[in-house]
């Protein structure tokens, strides 16, 4: 489900899942982090890619190779790999399939 707002205010998420128990996956916007304690908020694997993709380019060329940041890059673009194998999967099959092959992956990670 995606709920688009004009602004940023914290008042929007909180009016919109005032009722809702469970897992928001969303950026790091603060106002997130103001919702009651029945919503668990989680991150994405394209803002985690980012970061190790970031913190890669920051780091000398020599000291690039089997650094965190590249051990990072590899683990989430294998998850990207999977996620689009799965693509044309039914969701009961991709639940299937991510528990099976990219649920130990995540875990490594």
């Amino acid at each position: 489900m995606y709920e688009y707002q004009p602004d940023r205010k914290a008042e929007h998420p909180q009016e919109f899942l005032n009722n809702y128990k469970g897992y928001l996956m969303c950026d790091a916007y603060d106002g997130y982090h103001k919702l009651p304690g029945d919503v668990t908020v989680v991150g994405c694997y394209a803002h985690v890619r980012r970061k190790f993709h970031e913190a890669l380019k920051g780091l000398p060329k020599e000291a690039q190779k089997d650094s965190n940041a590249e051990v990072g890059m590899w683990y989430c673009n294998a998850l990207f790999r999977l996620e689009r194998k799965y693509a044309d999967y039914t969701a009961e099959k991709r639940y299937e399939a991510r528990n099976t092959y990219s649920l130990p992956l995540a875990e490594d990670l």
